[in-house]
């Protein structure tokens, strides 16, 4: 009767670690909180408001910055929800690809950055 027992016990125990595993949601564990990703435009895209932009990632959402030559944030464009699963970044309601360096976003490519976001602000727009 012990025997039944110790091996009850284990298995209630197995099928307990399996459960709380499944219970987390799909999320990747890499975090991005606090990065930021710039992408630099070239000439042919004729962008007129900066030259390069930024993603900086917060907990749940996503700050878009248009930078300057200097990259310094010239104004916030928007502000998303944002989730990773496996490889598949969405913000908002578009697709991207997440890689160790870099990510691919509406067709711009971005790289991570080693700058603060508070770095990159100017006084006429900082938080």
């Amino acid at each position: 009767m012990w025997k039944i027992r110790k091996y009850l016990y284990l298995l209630f125990l197995s099928v307990l670690c399996v459960m709380s595993s499944c219970d987390k949601n799909e999320e990747d564990s890499r975090t991005l909180t606090g990065t930021v990703w710039i992408h630099q435009f070239a000439s042919e895209d004729n962008v007129n408001d900066g030259s390069a932009a930024a993603l900086y990632f917060g907990e749940e959402t996503v700050e878009y910055y248009a930078l300057d030559d200097n990259l310094k944030v010239l104004r916030l464009i928007e502000k998303l929800q944002y989730r990773v699963v496996g490889q598949k970044l969405t913000i908002g309601i578009k697709e991207g690809v997440l890689g160790d360096n870099y990510l691919t976003f509406k067709n711009e490519r971005y790289y991570r950055s080693d700058k603060k976001i508070t770095d990159m602000l100017t006084p006429q727009n900082s938080k």
